[in-house]
């Protein structure tokens, strides 16, 4: 069993319980005994580096069931490493925190085998709606800037449909396109059985379908991928 774990493809870490942002189904918002305590934990760089030293692994996916991994204090020394080792990074983030010359350093830190997702599920007018506490004008900032660093990984537009943004999914994916952003990702939300009033009426797969979108990069079993280019 040990050697199995040893040699997986693809390691999700968790490095974090840090977020600014107060998402309704987000179990850090909704859990009121948290096994953290009240406070924030982030596990230290040299635990971490001495964890994955030994590890043949392809690829690490960071997306915080308890926070946002951009607000680990070394994630950019943890990156440095993981990129020193040849191993592939996906990040996930509401992209709303910090500022643009610490993006514009995260970007310079990957390249484009790497691949980075802004969850924004709505447009301006409406996805703060689950996006509690997030910031459209900085997020927006933020990808300019990845965009016109020298080197930058590829960038995901990552959109849970719910039903209160049923109707502004065309409108999102034309302005990740305008962003010059490489996918759009429509994702299937979950929904807890006492909360059926976020449940969309359709999925994913149906929208593009019926929509007649074109460009489909791949279909995973809850979410579907668009390329632009």
């Amino acid at each position: 069993m040990i050697d199995t774990f040893l040699n997986t493809h693809e390691l999700h870490l968790g490095i974090t319980t840090r977020c600014n942002l107060e998402c309704p189904l987000c179990a850090r918002t909704t859990e009121k005994n948290r096994w953290f305590g009240s406070g924030n934990i982030d596990i230290n760089f040299e635990t971490y580096k001495k964890f994955l030293d030994d590890l043949k692994i392809n690829e690490i996916l960071f997306c915080g069931n308890w926070g946002d991994p951009i607000f680990y204090p070394d994630f950019f020394q943890l990156l440095t490493y993981i990129k020193s080792r040849n191993i592939k990074i996906r990040i996930h983030t509401n992209g709303t925190g910090h500022n643009n010359k610490w993006w514009e350093k995260l970007s310079n830190i990957l390249s484009l085998e790497d691949e980075l997702y802004f969850s924004i599920d709505g447009i301006e007018s409406n996805f703060t709606i689950y996006r509690k506490n997030a910031s459209w004008h900085k997020i927006i900032k933020h990808i300019s800037t990845i965009v016109n660093t020298s080197s930058r990984p590829l960038l995901f537009w990552k959109y849970i449909i719910f039903k209160y943004n049923e109707n502004t999914i065309v409108e999102a994916h034309d302005i990740a396109k305008n962003l010059k952003m490489d996918y759009f990702m429509l994702q299937c939300p979950w929904i807890p059985d006492d909360q059926p009033e976020w449940m969309p009426s359709f999925s994913p797969l149906e929208f593009v379908t019926n929509n007649k979108l074109k460009k489909i990069h791949r279909i995973d079993d809850d979410a579907i991928y668009l390329k632009f280019n």
